[in-house]
């Protein structure tokens, strides 16, 4: 009899910590400048659990955003690999995947700390491009998570500051059920090195518009400037 009590405890421990691990969270951000928050923003959302973390945003995922637009998926089943997935005006799906970025970042720790929307946060600090930025993260929901890809491995980020004036901040952390399947992966995404995808995603967001078709431009040199025509082509 023991021994069948003592074999649903050790079940039913293992399948809240289970159930534990796949616990979902929505985490909801806005951003503020110098010391403003302008209003109808596209607020930053960010799903995450114990085995993966979307960054998307809520235009996103009403679908209002017109491409070419990204997204940003993290793996942690498989090693902390950075996803960066970006949808084309012609409706493809490319991605550049990098299993080492998380790794390379680097922060300082502090002794500081505060509570955000009731969690326990730390606070690091780094620098980029000589932008000084401070992050406040909490551990104590078990998943990790960022408003962009910076700071993903730290823990929960709830508070970003970038020289001291731009703020972006979290305004709702919720459970979820699960993560909507929009974001997550189709199978037909085409993958490029980093510098080609970033390549394809500039290209697309300019429009191509003749401004010459069938003309040539001819300089002719005056004594002090030069004027130019445009003359028609010969048919």
């Amino acid at each position: 009899m023991k021994k069948n009590i003592l074999f649903v405890s050790i079940l039913c421990l293992s399948l809240s910590s289970y159930a534990q691990k796949l616990t979902s969270y929505v985490i909801q951000y806005n951003q503020s400048f110098n010391g403003n928050t302008p209003a109808n923003q596209n607020g930053v959302l960010v799903y995450a659990n114990a085995n993966e973390t979307y960054v998307s945003s809520e235009k996103d995922i009403k679908g209002q955003l017109l491409p070419p637009y990204e997204r940003v998926l993290v793996e942690r089943s498989s090693g902390n690999t950075l996803l960066k997935i970006a949808k084309l005006k012609d409706g493809s799906l490319i991605l550049t995947r990098d299993s080492l970025a998380l790794s390379k970042q680097k922060f300082n720790p502090t002794n500081e700390t505060k509570t955000i929307l009731g969690y326990p946060c730390k606070k690091v600090e780094t620098s980029i491009n000589s932008n000084k930025i401070e992050i406040w993260y909490t551990d104590k929901l078990g998943v990790k998570g960022a408003p962009s890809e910076l700071g993903q491995d730290l823990g929960l980020v709830l508070e970003v500051i970038r020289n001291g004036n731009t703020r972006t901040f979290a305004t709702k952390v919720e459970k979820v059920k699960t993560i909507p399947e929009q974001l997550k992966l189709k199978g037909s995404e085409k993958r490029y090195d980093e510098l080609s995808y970033k390549d394809l995603i500039w290209k697309n967001r300019f429009v191509q518009l003749p401004i010459f078709q069938k003309e040539r431009i001819r300089f002719q040199m005056i004594p002090s400037r030069i004027q130019s025509y445009v003359l028609p082509m010969v048919q």
